[in-house]
């Protein structure tokens, strides 16, 4: 599970409408939440709860940055399991 009470203490989170930080149990459908490492280096956490029976689902989740108000040219980050792989995978 995502864990939202070091939200803006030990990490940098951006979180959808349904996190709760502080709450007691885990709300998240989604989050991503980041910590400098050291002056080059960044730790993320890209999270995504995913229902049902996956034996024969593909799925992603990605994290996309960009300087303006459309992703063009932007670097993004994915974690995925697509079943032509046959394993999960971070991009």
């Amino acid at each position: 599970p995502f864990d939202v009470s070091s939200c803006g203490k030990g990490k940098g989170c951006f979180l959808p409408g349904d996190c709760v930080p502080g709450a007691a149990e885990n709300s998240c459908s989604m989050a991503y939440s980041f910590r400098p490492l050291d002056a080059t280096s960044v730790e993320m956490e890209l999270f995504a709860v995913v229902d049902g029976d996956l034996t024969g689902d593909s799925f992603y989740v990605a994290v996309g940055f960009s300087d303006d108000d459309r992703m063009g040219d932007e670097s993004t980050t994915e974690c995925s399991r697509m079943v032509n792989e046959g394993k999960a995978s971070m991009k």
